[in-house]
């Protein structure tokens, strides 16, 4: 009784420290899950596949696999590389059909291509196809929008570091 009347006065006190928050358990932050990121937090439903995106990064270069490297061709250019899952019945053929319609926009209005695309088919066939997206962006660029077909867009702010 004393060990669970100790713990329960630990874990009271660390509740207590500064710094530390307690969960906001208020109407106001039961509403954030409400406002989650279409296409990042959730699938977004694209032409029947659900596109969920992972990860987006801007860098240099991409190994895009077998010995080949991939860089900008403009010295003020870098690459955004953008990873998602995509499940739905016919994803390969949905994917190639998109081909160069895919697109990352900055503020600016700016819209640049995929340069390439990359699909991987997990073996188990339960588990949703992955797709990378390479893109030449401007370094001077600050946000990026993924541009899908069906006038679908994809905010990745989120997901991109600050500069």
């Amino acid at each position: 009784m004393k060990r669970l009347l100790a713990l329960s006065v630990l874990l009271l006190g660390l509740a207590l420290l500064p710094g530390c928050r307690k969960a906001d358990t208020s109407e106001a932050g039961k509403g954030q899950a409400a406002r989650a990121t279409p296409g990042i937090d959730q699938p977004l439903d694209v032409e029947g596949i659900k596109v969920k995106v992972k990860a987006a990064r801007r860098t240099d270069s991409y190994d895009a696999g077998g010995g080949q490297r991939l860089r900008p061709q403009q010295k003020e250019d870098e690459l955004a590389v953008v990873t998602a899952t995509a499940s739905g019945s016919g994803v390969q053929e949905t994917l190639n059909r998109w081909g160069v319609s895919v697109a990352l926009k900055d503020e600016k209005g700016r819209a640049t291509r995929a340069q390439v695309t990359i699909t991987n088919t997990p073996k188990d066939r339960q588990d949703p196809d992955e797709v990378t997206w390479v893109f030449a962006v401007s370094r001077s660029s600050r946000s990026l929008t993924l541009n899908l077909p069906g006038d679908k867009a994809i905010v990745l702010d989120p997901l991109l570091e600050k500069r």
